[in-house]
């Protein structure tokens, strides 16, 4: 069911989230539903485990909704956007799943110092991983996505992007840069905010309309549009696996400078990971292809020293093929007779056995029998080649072995069980189809998958929906030499494609055919001039494959496409019902109108990836080819400059001007400056159909420098606006085009500060493109002059650099003399203090007093130093921003500067307040003044107490605090303190003064009116007065006994020697208090006592105490002492 969700693609196009049950409580998900079983295992997935709670408000709860709601722009396409994203899916190919189902903390390669560093490090970070062992290269590369999207979920980055793809050299569709561009670009768009998807659509949409074409150069335009757009986001990260199973070293480096462009140069924090199938194979194309990349190369494993067979290895071997020494004896002895052979051949031999075999995996009599029979028949003189073939020939049945050998060898892509075992039914009798009398029943294709399993389960692998040989089976296949899959190599490609003839011939197919294609043409009619989304094979009815397959197999067959010459060009010719479906499957951004296919021979030249080569094959016939297929437009659409040349109108209409643009996009000089010398105008009349309001905007925003500065020398018009907004030196900063911005400003240096909306500065501030803003300083611009940020407000560039984080930006700007102290929005907030609010970054804030920003400007209120205290960041930040603040030598800050003036309290009082022990350590360290009081006569140490913070006390006392005992209201640090009995301790043994009185109260009141019995056991330890009446009269026994009853506190003060005959006021004493139970819930109300002695003190206390019927437990409020979380 997994591989059937994944193969809708529909996770291309929108989050996962998948919840498992918690392994460590239990919840409403069942046990077995645990992280292994209950989530895909892909990249575009969000893996949580339940949280429980017995509240209905949990944790996961919040979470989950904060996460949906962040991303759920992406949850839906709105109605424009259907069609061109069904035409994308297409030809995308959805997600590969992991082989990890969870992280190893333990894994090696997370411990590495190459991914502590690509995890560190600032600017584009690539991490290569690669080795020999290939499962254990994806594992690594698994582990290091896993470790990150948990990082990024930890530090609540929703907003964080995953893209990914998995190239394979078995697949055909898996190794084109084109199809991993395509699921890119579904995959950004939708991870876009709205906006910004519907700039992507329109670009689309042109791409359909104006281009109709898809060729290399075309989505690698599209695809480094997508990646600037990605850098606006927060963070991302590129996965690409097995990157060197992808074409050609050329192709790869095409795409590879595509996503550079993108991305490089910039301070957006993207990450790319990148593995490969061979050692250290992509070093070289990554060092070329993307600039200021920091490189981080991790190989996996070990290469053996020698190939020698050894002790220790013939012991591994046994431990792994000999479970529980079953065996034993018998493989010891084939490995002493076969110890002349190499050892990576032994090795090879007995894994290709073991695999065939399914021993020791599968453990059964027979599965061991049929392992010691094959490992028998092994010589000293064998190779893995020879015993693969010795396997194959022994298998029953050679005829369904040839017949299942030809498809998964050398069919045009992998194929799905239900399509494999369709295609071997028909084509086993050598291609003879006999549809009209004999359909495949179920029974008869249950049949053949069963016949699949038992014969060539350690030959193929059955994974991801798809069949195809194992990766070490198919290098042996590649080898050559007179083994059986040699021989069907040899024959396959003319028995395929007459089979696939006959089949898409026969009647009761092209009657199908012709029926799948009249529904189609319905819907492209109703679809009218908008994108209508291909026919998607569903990998199940061979008639799409057999389709879609034709051509690769005639290009593979040259005397059987001879052959069918005379059918070929024939018009409504047998092959007609076939040419119609093959183009309505075909990408509906490039391919031709039907109406200009004649035949099924011009559908063969003009649509697929194959058309080239067919083409040759043809011209070589000598036969008379169509017209159409070498005109203009068909040139332009395949992108071939030459052949525009040769075909070129040069007088200037209609056709030509499209031709124009399309010229422009796929950066044809050649092409653009034939019709701009012919005439034509550079800049053709406004059509608000296409995205881009001329051809130098278009150049300019695919840095295709030439063109632009031919446009230029034509008189182009470089003062044109997309949407009477955007300028052209806006749309060449923002795609990061350094050198069309100096080709613009050499025009007109007016555009360099014109807001078109923004300053190209801001810009390239904002955006973190550092080396633009290094061209634009270069060219005198200003770099204080303020763009529009958020609600309208003024903000100069570097204050937008330092609030997003862009600190090479924030460099550049610095080195060319920008204002070191411009002031944020709103006017109220400098960059120094964003970059320590906001940013948290040591080096950013180092380098900013290094160009003389003021850390002690008039704004900042509070001061920087309480900033960095309040701010929440890490302890090992936080402490080194403070010791660049107070040690900078340009301009260190006060450490003792108090921060609001109305509350006067220093950074030490602000440190002891939050409990921050080892800040209040290192401010002391640092010689910040232990003995200042702030506006209420607190001392650092009574902030602490009233905070509760017993560490930051203990640090305090033991640097010799001051013991102020009482505030300006007359509060003591002891009744503060009353509620945590080692902070209480702590101040007592200090020597702080325990009769001291507040209100006539001293320390004993107040614990015994609260009902505090480690406070009132302590006190009495200490041998406080016990007998101390308040103001009003009352004993501490009597508050135990009556105001607030406590049978604990009553025994200890009893104990100590406190008197039951003490009488209140009104001579009421501890046992007329205690038997009056009405009386106690009565008395707050009816007692002056009560509002005299707490009212008039706390406003609080008294609302607290005239309010419902006291507990056991009074308020902490209740007695007019303030609770903790009124204390700053």
């Amino acid at each position: 069911m997994t591989d059937l969700f994944l193969s809708c693609r529909i996770t291309l196009r929108t989050r996962t989230i998948s919840i498992y049950a918690n392994p460590e409580t239990s919840g409403k998900i069942d046990s077995v539903f645990d992280r292994a079983t209950a989530i895909l295992g892909i990249p575009a997935e969000l893996p949580l485990p339940e949280e429980t709670s017995e509240q209905e408000n949990t944790t996961l709860v919040s979470r989950l909704s904060d996460i949906i709601c962040y991303g759920s722009y992406s949850w839906g396409a709105p109605p424009s956007w259907v069609a061109i994203e069904q035409s994308l899916l297409s030809f995308a190919l959805p997600h590969c799943r992991f082989v990890s189902t969870g992280i190893i903390e333990s894994h090696p390669i997370l411990r590495s110092a190459e991914h502590r560093k690509w995890v560190a490090s600032r600017g584009l970070q690539v991490l290569y991983v690669h080795g020999k062992d290939q499962k254990l290269v994806a594992e690594a590369a698994e582990q290091v996505f896993l470790a990150w999207q948990r990082q990024q979920h930890d530090m609540k980055l929703d907003g964080a992007n995953v893209l990914s793809f998995a190239f394979s050299n078995c697949d055909p569709e898996r190794s084109s840069m084109s199809a991993m561009a395509s699921a890119l670009i579904v995959e950004t768009t939708h991870r876009l905010p709205m906006g910004e998807v519907g700039i992507q659509r329109q670009l689309l949409e042109n791409q359909f309309s104006l281009q109709h074409g898809w060729t290399a150069k075309d989505v690698r335009n599209l695809l480094r549009c997508n990646m600037r757009l990605l850098t606006n986001t927060n963070t991302a990260m590129l996965f690409l696996r097995d990157l060197d199973a992808c074409g050609t070293s050329n192709s790869r480096m095409g795409y590879l400078k595509a996503i550079a462009q993108g991305i490089s140069f910039t301070d957006a924090p993207i990450k790319l990971l990148i593995t490969s199938t061979t050692p250290d194979v992509l070093t070289k194309e990554l060092d070329i292809c993307v600039p200021n990349m920091t490189l981080h190369s991790y190989r996996v494993g070990q290469e053996p020293s020698d190939n020698a067979p050894t002790k220790d290895s013939n012991q591994r071997l046994t431990l792994r093929f000999c479970p529980n020494g079953h065996g034993e004896t018998f493989f010891q002895e084939r490995l002493q007779e076969l110890i002349p052979m190499n050892r990576d051949t032994l090795c090879a031999i007995v894994e290709t056995v073991s695999c065939y075999t399914g021993w020791p995996n599968r453990r059964s009599s027979q599965t061991h029998a049929r392992f010691c029979e094959l490992l028998g028949s092994v010589t000293v003189s064998d190779t893995v080649e020879s015993v693969l073939d010795n396997i194959l020939r022994s298998i029953p049945d050679t005829e369904q072995l040839r017949s299942t050998l030809i498809w998964v060898l050398c069919g045009s892509r992998p194929l799905t069980p239900r399509e494999l075992t369709a295609l071997c039914f028909y084509s086993i009798e050598g291609g003879h189809v006999q549809l009209t009398t004999h359909h495949p029943s179920s029974a008869d294709l249950l049949q053949l998958a069963s016949w699949h399993q038992t014969w060539l389960t350690g030959l193929l692998e059955f994974s991801h929906g798809q069949v195809c040989l194992r990766q070490d089976v198919l290098r042996v296949f590649q080898s050559g030499g007179e083994y059986i899959w040699a021989e069907i190599q040899s024959t396959a490609p003319e028995t395929t494609c007459t089979f696939l003839n006959r089949f898409l011939t026969s009647k009761i197919i092209q009657s199908r055919l012709t029926d799948i294609y009249r529904k189609y043409q319905e819907r492209v009619i109703s679809s009218k001039k908008q994108i209508t989304p291909p026919v998607i094979p569903d990998r199940r009815d061979i008639i799409y494959y057999a389709t879609e397959s034709f051509p690769y197999h005639l290009s593979k067959a040259p005397s059987v496409l001879k052959t069918l010459l005379p059918v070929l060009f024939q018009p409504n010719g047998p092959l007609t019902p076939w040419a119609h479906l093959y183009w309505a499957m075909q990408n509906p951004f490039s391919r031709p109108k039907m109406g200009d296919l004649d035949s099924a021979g011009a559908t063969l030249l003009a649509l697929g990836d194959h058309s080239s080569r067919l083409y040759k094959l043809l011209s070589e016939t000598g036969h008379d080819l169509p017209t159409q297929v070498g005109s203009l437009s068909e040139a332009m659409r395949r992108g071939d400059e030459d052949a525009v040349l040769h075909n070129l109108d040069r007088s200037p209409g209609p056709e030509n001007i499209s031709v124009l643009w399309r010229a422009v996009y796929l950066d044809m000089r050649r092409v653009v400056d034939a019709l701009l010398d012919a005439g034509m105008s550079p800049d053709p009349s406004y059509d608000p159909a296409i995205f881009d309001p001329s051809p130098l905007y278009m150049a300019c925003k695919l840095n295709h420098l030439e063109i632009v500065q031919s446009l230029l020398k034509k008189g182009a018009n470089i003062n044109v606006l997309r949407s009477d907004t955007f300028g052209i030196l806006y749309i060449a900063t923002v795609h990061g085009n350094d050198d069309v911005i100096k080709a613009i400003v050499s025009r007109d240096n007016g555009l360099l500060d014109a807001p078109r909306p923004w300053t190209p500065l801001y810009v390239a501030s904002c955006s973190g493109l550092w080396k633009v803003v290094e061209t634009l300083a270069s060219l005198d611009a200003n770099m204080d002059l303020p763009g529009r940020g958020h609600e309208g407000a003024e903000v100069r560039p570097l204050a937008a650099a330092v609030s997003l984080g862009r600190f090479k930006t924030v460099q550049a700007l610095l080195e060319n003399d920008a204002d070191p102290n411009p002031i944020g929005p709103g006017g109220r907030i400098t960059a120094l203090e964003v970059a320590i609010q906001e940013l948290s970054h040591p080096d950013c804030i180092r380098l900013l007093l290094d160009h003389n920003a003021n850390p002690n400007h008039e704004l900042h209120d509070p001061t920087l130093l309480v900033r960095a205290i309040v701010s929440g960041m890490q302890l090992s930040i936080r402490l080194e921003i403070m010791d660049i603040l107070v040690s900078h030598e340009s301009a260190a800050v006060d450490i003792n500067a108090v921060g609001r003036p109305s509350s006067g309290m220093t950074p030490l009082m602000h440190a002891a307040a939050a409990g921050d022990r080892e800040t209040v350590d290192w401010l002391l360290d640092h010689q910040a003044n232990i003995a200042l009081v702030d506006l209420n006569g607190q001392n650092a140490l009574f902030h602490a107490v009233g905070g509760h913070h017993v560490g930051a006390v203990q640090v305090l006392l033991g640097r010799g605090s001051p013991l102020a005992e009482k505030n300006n209201d007359g509060w003591t640090m002891l009744e503060l303190a009353l509620q945590d009995a080692q902070i209480l301790e702590l101040l007592l043994n200090a020597g702080v003064d325990p009769e001291v009185e507040m209100g006539g109260l001293t320390a004993i009141n107040r614990a015994s009116s609260a009902g505090n019995v480690e406070a009132v056991r302590l006190l009495v330890k200490r041998g406080v007065n016990i007998h101390h009446r308040d103001s009003f009269g009352w004993s501490p026994i009597l508050d135990a006994s009556g105001y607030s009853p406590n049978e604990e506190i009553c025994r200890i003060l009893m104990e100590a020697g406190a008197k039951l005959t003490d009488t209140t006021i009104f001579s009421r004493c501890c046992s007329n208090i205690v038997g009056c139970s009405g009386w106690r819930r009565r008395m707050p109300i009816r007692t002056p006592r009560s509002r005299l002695r707490f009212g008039a003190i706390n406003p609080i206390a008294s609302h607290c105490f005239f309010g419902p019927a006291l507990t056991s437990t009074p308020s902490p409020t209740r007695d007019g002492r303030r609770s903790s979380a009124q204390w700053p």
